[in-house]
Order: C-alpha cells, then structure tokens, then sequence
C-alpha cells in the first residue's frame, strides 16, 4: 500500500516506550496487527476448531444466486476456512526479516536493487557476500524470488490473545521486481495479491444457517469468546450473551402510597384471616361485584385477593395490602387499560374488600 511505510514508524515515533525491548521488525508488525493496525500480515490459527470459530462469525445478509435458476435468495453470509499443510518458519528467519524491513521503505523513491540491497546489509539483514551475490546475473533471481514468495510465520507468544487463539500469520511479499538494463539499477515496488491462491484447492464453506448451532458445540469444547479473548470486555460479553435466556421482564416500576392504607387504619379494625376464604358470603359478594364491573379480568382479580386474604391479619399487614394493589394493576396494564384510570379503579376494588370483609365479620 502507498502509506505503508508511514504506518509502519509512525507508531514507533508517537508512542516509543510501547515498543520497549522489542527489536524484530516481524514481532513490531504482529504487535500493530494485534492493536487494529493495517498490515501485510494475515491471521492464521494452528487450531482448525480455532479456525472455524472465526469462520461462524455472524456477518449479515448477503445476496446469493441460485446455480442453473434465474432466482436470487438473501441470507446469512457463508463462513470459509481456508487450510494449508506447509510448516512455518520463524520470525527470526531472514527472508522473513527482508520482508518486514521493506515494509518500512518508502519504495516510491530510493526503490532500485543496488540501493535496497545496501541499505538491508547495513541493518544487518544480509551479509557483503550476499548482497555481492545478489547484485550479479547468476544471482538475483535468488533475492527476486524472496521478495515475491508469502510466508507462514510462527511468532512468539508475546501476548496472551495470541497464545489463546493459537494464532501463526501469513506474511504477504508481494512485491514487483522490474528489470533494467543495467541490473543494479533495476527497481521493486509494492503490489497487491489476491491471497486467496495460496490455498487453492484447500478450504470449505460453512453455511450461514449452521453457525449458530455450530458455535454452540464449540462452546462445549471450551472454545468461545471468553477463552479466545483474555480482555475484560470480551469476559462481560460472555457472560452477558450466555445467559441473555435467563432473561425475564420485572414488574413495571409504581410508586408506593400510603393512600389505602391510611384508609385501613383508620376505619377497619377487624380481625381478618385465611378463614375468610372458607365464608361464601364473602367470596360470592366480591365475585359478583368483579365480574359486573371487571367481567373480563374478574377470576385473574380474585386469585389476587385469595393471595393476600390467606395472610393472616394481611389488614394489619400493609405489605401484603401493597401487594395486593400491584397484582391488580399490572392486570390491569395487561389488559390495556388507560394508566390514568388505573388508580382509581384498584383503590375502588381494595376499599370493596375491606368492606365485604368487615361486613362478613360482624355478621359472623
């Protein structure tokens, strides 16, 4: 890319002491890879389970067209996993060195053999006898094809995100070599590849419709966000996203009042119990005054009431008459009804109780 060189120092001018102790060029790479940054590497896993976890990531809708029909369908985007049976090499191996080292040249300018192959040897990349060799007829095919191989890089685990994911990188060479008259003066310049080719032949699909259930099984092998990703964030997420099933609605939010049960204190002071339930009287009097007015919600009502009536003393229990006055308003929200008339209407049903109630007692 033309910008490369500047992304590859500048982070090592605006924030030197990140990158303390760390000399290989390859392992400054795989440190920018690991914070966002564009490079020219590629992320591979040793794992294939690893592999196809990633490979299940959700994406999105994508528009597919039906082989030998003239219909297109929209669904959830394939997932590939691409494999490769060669082994890697170290990120202390010189060819991988070479590579790193010209992703810091600015190859828009001083990009001719003789020039990049001097400035590699006084880094101390190459050898004289390399570079000697390199500049002669019989041997620049051998630096040529270096530069336009992609390695894969076996790095070392110098964070523990790298380490969880069993992660290796792919590094791309691709670089243009055009020959000139006089060889020393031929020039390279940067390209771009299709990396794709590198594993023709060697991959699969994952359909769209199977990640899920896919991922699932994964989890049960341990492989899933939280073992994958050692940040905190990633730990909440987790947590957050396994047990987004135990998830239910609370109770709607209503503000306690004392109004009603003021009312109680004041005028009824008869002792109410669970032998309440056992009078008739007091049971076909509230029904029959539910379903005149409330017809649509009067046996949902009266379980609420047989709720508290079978507190003992629940008139002298403002908990259970507060209770009682919440279980019949979220009926009532249930139902539809109008938040503005809600109010009313259940202090008009625990004012009736009360006064069944009483009026059962005394009889008694």
């Amino acid at each position: 890319m033309p910008v490369e060189h500047k992304l590859m120092q500048l982070p090592l001018l605006k924030v030197p002491h990140e990158f303390t102790g760390i000399s290989n060029n390859f392992e400054i790479m795989t440190k920018y890879q690991h914070y966002g940054m564009c490079t020219r590497l590629l992320d591979l896993k040793t794992n294939p389970l690893v592999a196809l976890y990633f490979a299940c990531e959700k994406y999105g809708n994508v528009r597919y067209i039906i082989r030998d029909e003239d219909e297109e369908i929209e669904e959830e985007a394939y997932g590939i996993v691409y494999y490769n049976k060669e082994y890697p090499v170290t990120a202390r191996d010189y060819k991988v060195e070479i590579i790193s080292l010209l992703s810091y040249f600015d190859l828009s300018k001083n990009n001719t053999l003789d020039f990049i192959l001097e400035q590699l040897e006084k880094r101390k990349v190459i050898t004289n006898k390399e570079k000697n060799n390199w500049l002669t007829e019989e041997g620049y095919k051998s630096f040529v094809d270096i530069i336009q191989n992609n390695y894969i890089v076996s790095p070392s685990y110098s964070n523990e995100r790298l380490s969880r994911q069993s992660g290796m990188f792919l590094l791309a060479g691709c670089f243009n070599f055009n020959r000139a008259e006089m060889l020393s003066k031929s020039t390279i310049e940067k390209s771009y590849k299709d990396l794709r080719k590198e594993f023709e032949d060697t991959f699969f699909y994952v359909k769209g419709e199977n990640k899920k259930k896919i991922l699932a099984e994964l989890d049960t092998y341990n492989i899933n966000e939280a073992t994958l990703f050692p940040e905190l964030e990633h730990q909440l997420n987790y947590i957050k996203t396994r047990n987004k099933s135990n998830v239910y609605l609370v109770s709607e939010f209503i503000k306690y009042t004392d109004e009603i049960l003021a009312i109680v204190d004041k005028e009824y002071n008869v002792k109410i119990d669970d032998d309440l339930l056992k009078n008739i009287d007091f049971s076909e009097r509230i029904n029959e005054y539910l379903k005149k007015k409330y017809p649509s919600l009067s046996d949902k009502i009266f379980e609420e009431i047989k709720k508290c009536v079978s507190k003992i003393d629940w008139y002298n229990q403002k908990s259970a008459l507060s209770a009682l006055k919440v279980g019949i308003r979220k009926l009532f929200l249930n139902d539809g009804s109008k938040r503005e008339e809600l109010a009313e209407d259940v202090n008009d049903i625990v004012k009736k109780v009360l006064d069944v109630a009483k009026q059962v007692s005394y009889k008694e």
